[in-house]
């Protein structure tokens, strides 16, 4: 492979051979094919021609594989959250049934109450005149005596 990328190097007009490594649509980073036994002037950080081609094919697609990947955890994802949206309805019918009944209960306790409260006025209303008629009639007593 070295061997090729030599020849490819040679016959380059350039005189360099570079491989761009798309990261993202604005990251693009370029390789630059050094043969063996090259002397640097700047530093450097190398991999081997192997590791850079599984690098680049790794970067290449790891987009795509991501892409699915996030594109499988969003369903996952709209699948529970359909099934809580689910369960929860179900529970606020419930909840909604048990607030009826109770609304029901409330009302009908009301109107007893009322009823109550107008049966207590005529009971007051009774003791109050078998008192007087009561205290009457003692008084009567007492005077005819």
């Amino acid at each position: 492979m070295n061997l090729i990328l030599s020849v490819l190097l040679v016959l380059s007009p350039i005189g360099q051979l570079f491989e761009p490594v798309k990261i993202h649509d604005s990251l693009v980073l370029e390789a630059e094919y050094l043969e063996k036994g090259h002397k640097l002037n700047r530093e450097v950080m190398a991999f081997s021609v192997a590791d850079f081609a599984l690098l680049q094919s790794e970067v290449e697609f790891a987009g795509e594989a991501w892409e699915l990947r996030v594109q499988d955890l969003i369903k996952q994802h709209k699948d529970s959250i359909k099934d809580m949206q689910t369960r929860f309805e179900q529970e606020l019918s419930l909840y909604k049934e048990e607030l009826l009944k109770k609304d029901t209960d409330i009302a009908n306790k009301h109107v007893e109450l009322t009823k109550a409260q107008a049966d207590l006025k005529q009971y007051k209303l009774l003791c109050i005149g078998v008192s007087i008629i009561a205290t009457g009639a003692l008084i009567y007593g007492f005077m005819e005596k």
